[in-house]
């Protein structure tokens, strides 16, 4: 709901709190509006004008009904309620009470009860602030940046009485101390944006604390024990569930992704406060047993014993300390500092930072999968923008096949969308980027599941997880970017397939990773000696007296060029020594990324020769398509006298690699 003073043309506006999914919302919240004289002298008096709408986090709010009061309906300290007809739709009706008193006589609403106190100088103060800034008519943040003078992110005394000021007005330094510490709810003589955005909202003072708590509590519970019902299983086992890192403990920042796991999001100071009250044993952090306490509050069981009663106690207690200011150290400032030491040693071992200016994209040729539509990377990203991380089957392209976007502060959630541009297929609410610090993320492909999270453990806090089905087979190549104003910051890049690192910190070499995978294959025990008969026997006899001979094994081919209208070829390989016989692979049909595995032998008469290899689209009705060649001396393999890998980058055509393993055998006494 919305409520103003004024009657076509409303002033500013006090909205409550917005409940989701439901036909029948319960508020139970007090707003203050300021009538002025001429509200009483206009002819006809000026009305509470209360609007209801319902939210929509994509296009505009529906209007959902409207209804008002004239002034001259309500009496003096007078509580008038009634429930109201909403007009210009169906059906609904709007339940409230509303109280008119004389500001001048220092008549306030008290917020944590709701009755009327005639006795209170420092709420009377804190309403004319209230008033003043709403006067401003600014969104809250751009009245937050304004007061902001340093742009740290917080509002100390000075900056508060300079704010005020600046709108008419005027208070003493001591003035704005008081009203600060009924707006500062978390102690630390500063206001940050929530405290302000709560405030002009009409929800101050420590016993607004309590009632939030209290607000929390049931909806954590109602969202534990939904699980544990989905689930089948006890609080505790569904603990054990969700710590997926198996810590035993989860910090105000994992216990925030686990209730947004199980469809619940709380802002992080709300989740401060929880920790806050439910941390008996001041770990900073919430075990299983506190954890099943969320789930169990207020003597939900049938009887309480005295361990029960006792941190029924202590939670409380730690309530009143927490409200007085008395807070231990939380576990996201340990964290914070933590943080700072890690990005400290980060930089110091000279981490590269990319940085992408607005509209800009970052692709490298090196930033690919080894695998066909399987790899996964690991970043991390700081922006007061949002950021792009996309995979495509090509480097340098401006239509993605996938794209993660993780938004800016204003746009609290990440994205995945299945073209670039195109439709956003599954979302995140609650998740954006930090525009102080670099915060870690990951995202991986696997077939058709594509997966995004945030840290550095690969399938560990899943923000997005969706099944394509249509995947896109020979996605390889990933890019970042950035669609929004303001510069992104990349650092840290890394991608793999499995344990195996291919790039960044850790990678092996593309060589290293073959002679990985031919350690893997079933090896028979090699016999040089029959090795040799071998090959002479499978020469032709004019190839009896040939000095040495080459063994290649074509393994398989990467980010092949694509030849045929479906977006794929049917890719084979011609090899050839000198000006000896050719041989030819198996054809791979409808595939950028094939797999051969094939073993060829080859006569080598002289080490000058040349081994050629040419890659082929297979076509049915006309000639076959070039896709690349690559030649390299035999006099550069005669040192291979083991099964050597190489990677060979193909030449003459727009992409594509061939892996394979070489040996030179002497057939000569070399």
């Amino acid at each position: 709901c919305k409520v103003c003073m004024g009657d076509p043309k409303p002033r500013p506006v006090s909205k409550t709190k917005i409940i989701k999914k439901t036909l029948e919302p319960h508020w139970d919240e007090t707003l203050l509006l300021t009538m002025r004289d001429e509200d009483y002298l206009d002819d006809p008096p000026a009305s509470l004008r209360v609007e209801c709408w319902d939210w929509d986090r994509v296009g505009g709010d529906d209007k959902m009904g409207w209804f008002h009061i004239p002034v001259t309906q309500l009496e003096k300290n007078v509580p008038y309620e009634d429930e109201f007809v909403l007009r210009d739709v169906a059906h609904g009706k709007i339940h409230m009470e509303v109280t008119f008193f004389s500001f001048t006589d220092a008549e306030i609403v008290d917020s944590s009860s709701g009755d009327v106190n005639l006795s209170n100088p420092d709420a009377t103060l804190e309403n004319a602030v209230l008033e003043t800034l709403k006067g401003a008519q600014s969104t809250i943040n751009s009245l937050f940046k304004e007061m902001d003078l340093d742009g740290n992110g917080l509002i100390d005394v000075e900056e508060f009485q300079h704010g005020v000021s600046k709108y008419g007005l005027s208070l003493t330094q001591e003035e704005c101390i008081r009203v600060m510490k009924r707006i500062d709810l978390n102690f630390d003589g500063q206001l940050n944006r929530r405290e302000l955005s709560d405030f002009l909202a009409g929800k101050t003072g420590h016993g607004d604390q309590r009632l939030r708590l209290h607000e929390i509590e049931e909806q954590v519970r109602d969202t534990i024990l939904v699980n544990c019902k989905k689930h089948g299983c006890s609080a505790r086992e569904l603990f054990t569930k969700l710590d997926t890192s198996r810590s035993g403990q989860m910090d105000d920042g994992k216990l925030k992704r686990v209730l947004k796991e199980m469809g619940l999001f709380l802002h992080k100071d709300d989740v401060s406060l929880l920790i806050s009250v439910y941390d008996l044993d001041n770990s900073g952090t919430i075990g299983a047993m506190e954890f099943e306490d969320m789930a169990a509050y207020e003597g939900l069981a049938d009887e309480e014993g005295e361990e029960e009663i006792e941190r029924k106690e202590t939670k409380d207690a730690k309530l009143d300390d927490y409200l007085k200011g008395a807070v231990l150290p939380s576990s996201r400032e340990a964290e914070a500092q933590q943080r700072n030491v890690i990005e400290q040693e980060d930089l110091g071992a000279a981490a590269e930072v990319i940085h992408l200016a607005g509209g800009v994209w970052e692709w490298r040729a090196d930033w690919q999968f080894a695998e066909e539509a399987n790899g996964w990377i690991k970043f991390e990203a700081r922006a007061p923008a949002g950021v792009a991380v996309a995979i495509a089957t090509d480097c340098q392209i401006t239509n993605p096949l996938y794209e993660f976007v993780i938004g800016d502060a204003k746009n609290e959630q990440t994205s995945l969308r299945r073209k670039h541009g195109g439709a956003v297929r599954t979302k995140k609410l609650g998740k954006h980027l930090d525009d102080e610090h670099f915060s870690k993320y990951w995202v991986s492909l696997t077939g058709a599941n594509l997966q995004m999270g945030q840290g550095w453990d690969v399938g560990s806090d899943v923000l997005i997880d969706f099944v394509d089905q249509r995947p896109i087979k020979q996605a390889a190549f990933v890019g970042f970017g950035n669609e929004a104003d303001g510069a992104v910051e990349i650092r840290n890049v890394t991608i793999g397939f499995g344990e195996e690192v291919l790039y960044g910190a850790g990678a092996i070499t593309s060589e290293d990773l073959l002679r990985s995978e031919l350690q893997k294959q079933p090896q028979s025990p090699v016999n040089t000696e029959d090795l040799v008969k071998g090959m002479r026997k499978s020469f032709k006899k004019k190839d009896s007296s040939a000095r040495g001979g080459l063994v290649v094994k074509l393994l398989k081919g990467v980010n092949l060029a694509i030849r045929d209208d479906n977006g794929l070829s049917d890719p084979y390989v011609k090899l050839r020594v000198g000006k000896g016989k050719e041989q030819k692979s198996k054809v791979i049909q409808k595939n950028l990324n094939p797999v051969w595995n094939e073993e060829f032998h080859f006569p080598v008469h002289n080490v000058n020769d040349m081994l050629l290899f040419r890659c082929f689209d297979k076509d049915k009705f006309s000639k076959d398509d070039d896709m690349g060649d690559y030649e390299i001396s035999v006099k550069e393999l005669q040192d291979c006298l083991e099964l050597t890998p190489m990677v060979l980058s193909l030449e003459n055509v727009e992409s594509g690699e061939l892996h394979v393993a070489v040996q030179y055998v002497p057939l000569m006494g070399e």
